[in-house]
């Protein structure tokens, strides 16, 4: 990559320079290959943009699906949480209503006890 450098810059000298500076180093470039060299430049340069514009889209694509599975844990989060707050409510209601059970079994018992009593002495 430093040639094409170097002949860029001989291009801003005056021909005196030049030749004086590549008599003692390298031969002057023809045009053909300046071109040559201008069009290989220019097509590294449309494979590099490319190959960029291809990691930004799969980059966004990564970021858009993760976003989703943010969103989707997010929701999943909630609904988690809602439905560990109705068993919590379910369980203190099945508490509440075992508790009133044994009341009942126990009221009745006494109930039936005191329908024996009654009906043995009767």
């Amino acid at each position: 990559l430093s040639q094409p450098l170097y002949f860029l810059s001989n291009m801003t000298k005056n021909d005196d320079e030049v030749d004086s500076y590549t008599d003692d180093h390298q031969p002057t470039p023809s045009t053909a290959s300046i071109e040559e060299e201008y069009i290989r430049l220019k097509l590294e340069l449309a494979q590099t943009r490319a190959k960029t514009d291809t990691a930004r889209l799969q980059a966004r694509q990564l970021i858009t699906k993760r976003d989703e599975i943010k969103y989707s844990l997010a929701a999943s989060k909630a609904e988690a949480e809602e439905q560990d707050l109705i068993l919590k409510e379910t369980q203190e209601s099945l508490k509440k209503l075992k508790e009133h059970l044994d009341r009942v079994e126990t009221e009745k018992m006494k109930l039936w006890e005191a329908f024996e009593r009654k009906n043995t002495y009767a």
